[in-house]
């Protein structure tokens, strides 16, 4: 905590002669208590009828709560403190006005002063009148200046009155929790909020109310919704949720900025847009009712949240992601590029729905390859004609399809030179990937479906350094193609029973299709074998 010295030199005797004066009120005199002249009178005879005398410095404090402050969607027009040591005080969308202290010297001395104040509020006598003791709930009534006390809990609903002039005091002193829901405190006849005090020995919530005076509390105070026209001095943190305290900050939107993780947004892609809302003097405020909308193409976007996905279509669409609250509203503009990478030719090799180093073999059950098949530097092929089917030309250990090999081995560096642009760590099934170079760290599994969006001359590469094994399917959409999907492989690839598969398939090593597996693609190993099971079919993109 921290080393204080307290400077309110006659805090201890203004606190001594006000317990002294309201005892002596507390007689069968007339005027008890409640009477307002006799109540100024005392003020006046302290010579300290105003809050800061009362308070010390925490008056300097609109907001002053001991582990921390919390205001998200609000506004506060003066100095916000956390009178521990560090403490923090957190804003989200919240308008200070006045000077934020995070557990610094003049918070500390601040909630010293409060702790100081909340003694000496709770020594002061109640009065012996029975119409100022209080019990339960107050409502619907109205009260001259006084000292008003409820023996436990109370309950504020409908509006509360506090009728008295500009010298008027009121002090509620609250023997438990104060809590209300959809109340008012009304000043009237010249009463000033900053002459009403609740000292409340628990915690205060109030929720969707318009409140008035000076809390000092030996809990949390909440205040969620609603004005709040005064201080709030807690023990425990203050916490603020769509709160405007007093008329003297301006909460009313004059400008939305918009801005969002990037600019130009590969088709499919998503990217996330934010807005902040200021008010004529800068400060940021509240945004009510903020909705997200696409007003001149290139994606959609979630009304509530601004995640925006870019369509198949490619270009610049101005002035497309409109942000709006109320009547205020303000845009972002799009880019969509033509596509994420550019393909990489396989040269000889395209023509091979299946091309190994070693051998392809087929299991003795029907299968089908819709393309033609080679084998280099090897020759071996087993399972064909039948069972197995080759609707293409057979190639082994030739020239050409030794040329077919070369030329995969170029498109494998190619796609291994490839920048990266996201990082692959987890099981690919259920996910959506935009266009782009997707890398991980060892091997790919696809388990369920991957679904890849883009246009036609979208480009997906996805590369694995170990293995690539799937139990799953490749489902395109937005006008993807299979012949710009490469699954790049550092060792082996396995398809798994009953994938429906799409893309290219690069192994550095060997491929196996298991049974009742269809690619539309191809299946290239550059040093081991391609080996089918039942059922299978492979068909050139």
């Amino acid at each position: 905590m921290y080393a204080l010295t307290i400077t309110r030199p006659s805090a201890r005797l203004v606190a001594a002669a006000f317990i002294a004066l309201f005892s002596a009120a507390c007689g069968a005199d007339s005027n008890g208590p409640s009477s307002p002249a006799l109540f100024a009178g005392h003020l006046a005879a302290l010579d300290a009828p105003s809050a800061p005398a009362l308070l010390g410095t925490a008056s300097n404090f609109t907001v002053l709560g001991g582990p921390g402050v919390t205001c998200t969607d609000g506004a506060i027009p003066g100095d916000v403190g956390a009178g521990y040591l560090g403490a923090p005080v957190t804003q989200t969308r919240c308008a200070v006005k006045g000077i934020v202290h995070e557990g610094d010297v003049t918070a500390g001395q601040a909630y010293s002063d409060f702790l100081n104040a909340y003694l000496e509020f709770a020594a002061l006598p109640c009065s012996i009148d029975p119409a100022n003791n209080l019990t339960g709930t107050l409502s619907s009534v109205t009260l001259a200046p006084g000292i008003y006390c409820f023996d436990a809990a109370a309950v504020l609903t409908g509006p509360v009155t506090l009728d008295g002039p500009a010298s008027g005091v009121w002090i509620f002193k609250v023997n438990g929790a104060l809590t209300g829901t959809d109340f008012s405190v009304v000043m009237a006849g010249g009463g000033q909020a900053s002459n009403v005090y609740w000292s409340v020995a628990n915690a205060a919530t109030m929720t969707t109310s318009d409140f008035a005076g000076t809390i000092l509390a030996g809990a949390a105070i909440t205040v969620t919704g609603g004005s709040f026209d005064g201080r709030a001095l807690a023990k425990a943190v203050v916490t603020l949720t769509g709160a405007k305290l007093a008329d003297k900050v301006s909460v009313d939107l004059v400008l939305i900025s918009v801005t969002g993780t990037s600019a130009s947004i590969q088709s499919g892609a998503s990217a996330q847009f934010t807005a902040t809302g200021y008010d004529v003097s800068g400060l940021v405020v509240p945004m009510p009712g903020l909705t997200w909308s696409v007003v001149a193409g290139g994606g959609t976007i979630d009304a509530a949240s601004g995640l925006f996905t870019a369509g198949a279509e490619s270009g610049l669409f101005t002035n497309t992601v409109q942000a709006t609250s109320g009547s205020i509203s303000s845009y972002a503009t799009v880019e969509v590029p033509v596509e994420a990478v550019g393909g990489v030719s396989l040269g000889a090799a395209d023509a091979y729905g299946v091309l190994a180093a070693t051998t392809v073999t087929c299991a003795d059950a029907p299968g089908t390859i819709n393309a033609d098949v080679g084998v280099s530097p090897g020759a071996g092929l087993t399972g064909f004609g039948p069972p197995c089917t080759i609707t293409g030309t057979t190639h082994l250990a030739d020239s050409i399809s030794a040329a077919a090999q070369a030329d995969l081995s170029k498109a494998f560096l190619a796609l291994a030179a490839m920048p990266c642009g996201t990082t692959i760590t987890a099981d690919l099934g259920g996910t959506t990937l935009a266009p782009g170079v997707y890398c991980s760290g060892s091997s790919v599994g696809v388990t369920g479906v991957v679904t890849l969006a883009g246009p036609a001359t979208a480009v997906f590469v996805i590369r694995a350094p170990s293995s690539l094994i799937v139990a799953g399917s490749v489902v395109l959409s937005g006008g993807a193609l299979a012949k710009n999907v490469y699954w790049w492989v550092g060792s082996s690839a396995t398809i798994g029973t009953g994938s429906d598969w799409q893309g290219n398939i690069l192994a550095y090593t060997s491929i196996t299709l298991v049974d009742n597996t269809t690619l539309i693609g191809r299946a290239l190993a550059q040093n081991g074998a391609v080996t089918l099971g039942i059922n299978n079919v492979i068909t050139l993109p």
